[in-house]
């Protein structure tokens, strides 16, 4: 079976919908210490990583039960996952903040246009688009470049 998950914040919980009879299944309470109130989710096959703008935080939530949390930066929003590295948006200090996933560092802090707020990966080039909403642009962050 194929779900799609998606962030409740209100709620505090992942809803999980089985996209083959588009059905909502078992919902994920988010029970944590603290309300997360989730923005965004990706799915690692370890573990579910959840943003929250709220807490400038990301979550995660691991195979075996664990929880890990972690300070990123100003308003967590939007992210998107490259292997091992994760790269989430920081609306309010208007930058990208590279998380690497394995060893659970910061990795580099790239600066956008002004309140950057939704990024998509380009496979064909190796790079990330982010959308700057007030600046009324996109970034390109070439991936190649920065490896070098």
């Amino acid at each position: 079976m194929s779900y799609l998950y998606i962030c409740n914040s209100a709620s505090d919980r992942i809803d999980k919908i089985n996209i083959n009879d588009f059905t909502l299944e078992e919902p994920i309470e988010l029970n944590y210490h603290e309300k997360i109130k989730p923005f965004n989710i990706c799915i690692d096959n370890k573990a579910f990583i959840i943003s929250s703008f709220e807490n400038n935080r990301i979550y995660l939530f691991k195979n075996d039960g664990g929880i890990e949390e972690f300070y990123i930066g100003s308003g967590c929003s939007h992210m998107g996952l490259i292997g091992d590295k994760l790269y989430i948006i920081c609306e309010e200090s208007n930058t990208i903040v590279c998380f690497d996933i394995l060893s659970k560092e910061l990795v580099e802090v790239i600066s956008c246009g002004i309140s950057p707020h939704s990024l998509d990966f380009s496979p064909e080039n190796n790079s990330i688009v982010v959308a700057n909403t007030l600046s009324n642009d996109i970034s390109i962050i070439n991936l190649k470049e920065k490896e070098k």
